[in-house]
């Protein structure tokens, strides 16, 4: 995979071909104007990479804020998604099952449980999309 350096190195030896091209005078006017489109697409392509590049640099943290219910009743002995979470949560954590539904049981009393610390925010999403499919209310937060 090409780091986002890398592809603003590149973005910066296109431009350069480019500007040289742009000023040769037996171009005609219509590969100037394709020339100028393509340092537009240029310059959008640096501002992309430089945003990747801060988010490269930052890490996060999946937070576990507790689980949906199905709707039919809340609180103790309610049906809700709590085992699809702990089941989930196993996987992703490699937990045993006591310790997996203990991190879940935190949440019922409004407790946030840090379940994955200093991740890249591709890991960070990858992760929190796992759990809330499996019914997790989940939150990405940057660390400080």
């Amino acid at each position: 995979m090409t780091s986002a350096s890398d592809l603003i190195s590149e973005i910066v030896i296109l431009a350069d071909m480019a500007a040289k091209l742009d000023s040769q005078p037996a171009l005609s006017r219509e590969t100037k104007k394709t020339l100028m489109g393509l340092c537009s697409t240029i310059a959008q392509l640096a501002a992309e990479a430089s945003v990747s590049i801060s988010d490269e640099s930052k890490k996060y943290d999946v937070v576990l804020l507790g689980y949906l219910s199905n709707g039919v009743r809340n609180g103790c002995g309610g049906f809700s998604r709590k085992i699809d979470v702990i089941k989930e949560l196993r996987e992703i954590c490699r937990l045993p099952l006591a310790e997996a539904k203990r991190l879940v049981d935190l949440t019922e009393t409004g407790d946030h449980v840090d379940l994955q610390e200093e991740l890249d925010f591709a890991s960070a999403r990858q992760i929190a999309d796992r759990l809330q499919s499996a019914g997790a209310q989940v939150e990405i937060m940057e660390t400080a």
